[in-house]
This record gives C-alpha cells, sequence and structure tokens, in this order.
C-alpha cells in the first residue's frame, strides 16, 4: 500500500484542477425534452423539490423594476410547493415571494358558496416578488452552453436581482393561477372573460386540484401537494447537468477564473477569453505531468538500493530480531558439542530377554 505523503497530497491538487476545469469545459448539457416539460415540473414540485425556469425578460417589458443594468436577458423564477402545518395551507414559493395556494381557492368560486359568490373569480392585488436575473455576456460562458444555463452562470457571478409584479388568479373551484400584473387587470371586473392571447401573454403557471376540505383523521390533508396538477409554467428549464456544473464553479471561480481574467485584460482583450482557459488548463496539466515525473524517477531511484538480507532465524518463541541474531551468532561456540555414550541397561532378571536364544 503506498504511503500518503505531503508531497502526493500536494500533487494532486492540480489533478483535481485541471479534473474541474475539464468537466467545466467539456460536461455535456442534455435538454428536458419539450414533450417532458410539464411531466418533469409535476413530478418535481410534487415531491417538494424547487423547480428552476427561465424567462425572457423581454416577455416582462415594464413589469419589472430593472437593477441589471441591460446586461440580463432572462429572469430566474424558482417554484417550490410545500405544506404549512399550523394553517393546514398549501404554500408556493416564487422567487422570494411565498403564495397560499389554499386561502385563494377558498377565496374563489366554490360550490359551498351562496349562489349570486359561486361563480365569482378571485383576483389577488398586485404583489411584488424578488428573482434572480442573468444574462450571457460573460466571460465564464463557453459557446457551446444552453441558453438557460448561460443566465444562470451570468447570476450566478454577479449575484443580480430583479423585482417583478404578480398576481393571483382563481377563476374556477380548485384552480389557482399566477400571473404578471399587465395592463388588463387594471380594469377587470368579476365575472369579465380572459382572452387566450391575454393567457399566452400574463399567464406564469398554473395549479389545479388544490384540496380545500379536511377528512376526519386524514391529517394535514389540505398541505399534501401530492395530488396537485400543475401546468403552463412558463420558462425554460436547466440542462440536467446544471447542478453538477454549479458546484464546481465554486473552487473553479477564484484559482481559475480570476486568474483567467487578469491574464485576458492584460492581453487588451485581443485574445478569446476561452483561448485563454484552455491555454491555462494545459499548462497546469504539463506542470502536474512533469511533478509526478521527478516523483516516479525518485521512487524506482529509491527501489534500485539492495537492502539487507533477513536471515530468517526461529526462535523458540517466534522470529529473532537482527540484534539477537548477532548476539546468538557472536556467542555460537565454534567446536561441535560431543554427548558422551549412554550406557546400555542390561535386562534384568525379572525382565524377560527381548529375543529368545534358540
Amino acid at each position: 500500500m503506498p504511503r500518503i505523503t505531503v508531497s502526493r497530497i500536494l500533487g494532486l491538487v492540480p489533478l483535481t484542477w485541471v479534473c474541474l476545469a475539464g468537466t467545466w469545459f467539456f460536461l455535456p448539457s442534455p435538454v428536458v425534452r419539450d414533450i417532458y416539460h410539464d411531466g418533469y415540473i409535476e413530478q418535481r414540485l410534487r415531491t417538494g423539490s424547487t423547480v428552476t425556469t427561465v424567462v425572457e425578460r423581454s416577455r416582462f417589458g415594464s413589469n419589472v423594476q430593472q437593477q441589471c443594468s441591460g446586461e440580463c436577458s432572462g429572469l430566474i423564477f424558482d417554484w417550490r410547493l410545500e405544506g404549512h402545518g399550523p394553517s393546514d395551507s398549501l404554500m408556493l414559493s416564487v422567487g422570494k415571494a411565498r403564495v397560499n395556494l389554499t386561502e385563494a381557492v377558498l377565496k374563489g368560486p366554490s360550490d359551498s358558496k351562496p349562489e349570486d359568490q359561486r361563480t365569482t373569480a378571485y383576483l389577488s392585488p398586485s404583489f411584488r416578488a424578488g428573482i434572480g436575473a442573468g444574462g450571457t455576456d460573460h466571460e465564464t460562458i463557453l459557446p457551446w452552453f444552453t441558453w438557460s444555463d448561460k443566465v444562470l452562470i451570468h447570476a450566478l457571478m454577479h449575484g443580480y436581482n430583479e423585482n417583478v409584479q404578480l398576481r393571483i388568479f382563481s377563476p374556477e373551484p380548485g384552480l389557482v393561477e399566477i400571473w404578471k400584473d399587465i395592463t388588463m387587470w387594471a380594469s377587470y371586473k368579476p365575472g369579465d372573460a380572459v382572452r387566450e392571447t391575454e393567457r399566452e401573454v400574463g399567464l406564469l403557471a398554473s395549479f389545479s386540484h388544490i384540496p380545500t376540505s379536511q377528512f376526519a383523521g386524514a391529517g394535514a390533508l389540505r398541505a399534501n401537494p401530492a395530488n396537485v396538477k400543475i401546468s403552463n409554467v412558463r420558462g425554460v428549464l436547466p440542462s440536467k447537468t446544471w447542478p453538477l456544473r454549479e458546484i464546481i464553479a465554486g473552487p473553479l471561480y477564484v484559482p481559475t477564473f480570476m486568474l483567467s481574467v487578469i491574464i485576458w485584460g492584460s492581453t487588451l482583450e485581443t485574445v478569446p477569453f476561452t483561448v485563454i482557459l484552455f491555454v491555462q488548463m494545459l499548462a497546469i496539466l504539463l506542470l502536474f505531468v512533469g511533478f509526478q515525473r521527478i516523483n516516479l524517477a525518485w521512487l524506482f531511484r529509491g527501489r534500485g538500493k539492495r537492502r539487507p538480507k533477513n536471515r530468517g532465524i526461529w526462535g523458540a518463541a517466534g522470529p529473532i530480531t537482527t540484534d539477537e541474531e548477532s548476539g546468538l551468532l557472536g556467542t555460537r561456540p565454534k567446536k561441535a558439542m560431543v554427548m558422551p555414550p549412554s550406557a546400555i541397561s542390561r535386562p534384568s532378571k525379572s525382565r524377560a530377554p527381548l529375543f529368545d536364544k534358540a
């Protein structure tokens, strides 16, 4: 088993860096196909996971409070369903805002309400939700990344945030929709029909089959998202390998990207940043190979020396050490010891002879 030394541990540092940089460069970015878009989001939200979608910023227009100085081309929405035990309500997180879906359903149309309120849709006041924002123009973004991954990388490196105005709309029993605060809602009256073109522009997500009643002994039934139907969630999903690229972005940022940015700036941005990253990775790989060759040469040179052979003398209690062996060899007598002849006993008269004479 090879020994663990400080030099060997330090030798693994450049190898680890090369592996991370190579993963950043060449990790494929498979995407979720459009036919599985709604099913993937529904399955993830039902199990309590967070789903991230990226929406084009141009679709929001003046509905966004711009803080990104025109660099951001995408808005990042984080969706999450979770139960709230004390109120037995199903909560929806949209970015940094929290929406009570159960309460919205109870305020909307229901067969248990009086006749004049059964078909009255519920429209919430406008509320603000803080979300992430990013663009596609960053030194660490490579051309073959997907658009959603580019926006997420840009947001990860800069930490931009935006505020969007949203509304909650419940037009049918058990149905809650998340909308942008478009101009239609300023003149909306309960009972007015919503056109399909307006839904295409303003609708962000739909949640149906939200439970509003609790059966005896069923526990927190209303707060359970297992049977909620989810559809029309706007935005592009990240690639399937984005979680791994997000993890390695942290260890790579300081030793790799910051150094590459300094080198890139010293060239007055005449050399493509991608070329600098690749050359930097190749240089560190060559240094690692050279370092390992020096270690191997030292290792084999040490193995070429002859080691003293162990005589392998064993005693009554096991193997004898070198010191004990030398002591035994030093005190060993030069002449062999001669044992005196033993007297041959004659048979007594009371004992029968071994062989009778014929």
